[in-house]
């Protein structure tokens, strides 16, 4: 098996701060109010880290903590020159001495309590006066189109290391966040793939090619890797200085791979193309997506159903190659009842028997 590939990110060298979308060199956020900074420079880094952090004249305000108040006197003075033990140097009566007795614990309680709490304000001005980052103000820009242009399988394509944790998919999304933020939006969102092809469900192959993609739907909770995301998040920020504020602080993340035997939809346009390589379907057309690929993805990691397209004419099997689980099934192979078979003449009158149908099985 090839090794997989691991993510460039010399090729994402731009990012929305509105959305917090990682973008490909050269590329800007199609969403309309939203900005978008090279990572590349230093101009950039600041726009994302104020956006992250506040401005530093704020952040330094909410840094500033209260000075702690002066101590209170101490109690010893209180009975200075008694000799408790004796009782005699005081010159005063055994009730006297135990109501002084009484208010010297009374005054310690009192100082040890108004510590702790002057401790404890400190504590809650220290915890809120800490900076907290700010998470994506605004959503991903819905794609310009949500109409179905092609459905098919997932076959083979280019494995790509997922950035969560150790492993491979032809494709990935994932989002980063952090549970302290403001705002409540993601840090971090990308999606990438490694080239992959589809077989769409009319026989067609749709290839997906290398680089950012934009799936649609809802992303997963997953275990992570830190050192492995932050391996990822290094080459993102090569304007980091020691000592710097993450530009992308989280601490969970959300994720969905893509890979073989998934069922894909891809929205908005495809156009057709031609398999020159003459490998795999070299005499079949080929299309590719318009722009950046929009997918949709149904049961992301499991096998697809099975499925067998019939027509007035005499359906074909869809076909069947290996899904993720093991080598798919040839339905051939496999006990079915038999239905009646569809009566058709030809123009002899004779009844073909080619026009039996087999039922839809799920």
């Amino acid at each position: 098996m090839a090794e997989p590939l691991r993510a460039d990110t010399g090729r994402r060298a731009r990012i929305c701060v509105s959305c917090r979308t990682l973008l490909d060199d050269g590329e800007s956020c199609p969403g309309r109010t939203h900005k978008t900074v090279s990572l590349r420079s230093a101009e950039g880094r600041r726009a994302l880290d104020d956006e992250v952090w506040g401005p530093d004249s704020r952040a330094r305000k909410l840094r500033q903590a209260a000075k702690a108040g002066a101590g209170g006197a101490g109690a010893g003075s209180i009975v200075q020159g008694c000799d408790l033990p004796s009782l005699d140097g005081c010159g005063a009566s055994d009730e006297v001495l135990l109501v002084l007795l009484a208010l010297a614990i009374f005054t310690v309680a009192a100082i040890a309590l108004v510590w702790l709490v002057r401790a404890l304000v400190r504590w809650i001005r220290a915890k809120t006066a800490r900076p907290k980052p700010h998470g994506a103000l605004l959503a991903p820009p819905a794609p310009a189109s949500r109409a179905v242009a092609a459905r098919g399988v997932v076959r083979t394509g280019t494995p790509l290391a997922t950035p969560w944790r150790a492993g491979s998919a032809l494709a990935y999304a994932m989002e980063l966040y952090e549970a302290r933020v403001f705002g409540g939006g993601a840090m971090l969102r990308d999606a990438e793939s490694g080239g992959f092809e589809i077989t769409l469900d009319d026989g067609r192959a749709l290839r997906i090619p290398p680089g950012r993609v934009h799936v649609v739907g809802r992303l997963e909770a997953v275990d992570v890797d830190r050192a492995r995301i932050a391996e990822r998040l290094e080459g993102l920020d090569p304007h980091a200085a020691p000592g710097s504020r993450a530009l992308f602080p989280f601490d969970h993340a959300r994720a969905l791979a893509i890979g073989p035997g998934d069922r894909v939809e891809v929205l908005g346009e495809v156009q057709a193309s031609r398999d020159d390589g003459g490998g795999y379907r070299s005499s079949a057309a080929v299309v590719v997506p318009v722009g950046v690929p929009v997918l949709r993805v149904h049961g992301a990691g499991d096998p697809p159903r099975l499925r067998v397209a019939g027509g007035g004419g005499g359906g074909e099997a869809a076909d069947l190659d290996d899904t993720r689980d093991g080598p798919g099934a040839d339905l051939d192979d496999a006990p079915l009842p038999q239905p009646p078979a569809r009566r058709a003449e030809s123009a002899s009158g004779d009844v073909t028997g080619d026009e039996q149908v087999r039922p839809r099985h799920t």
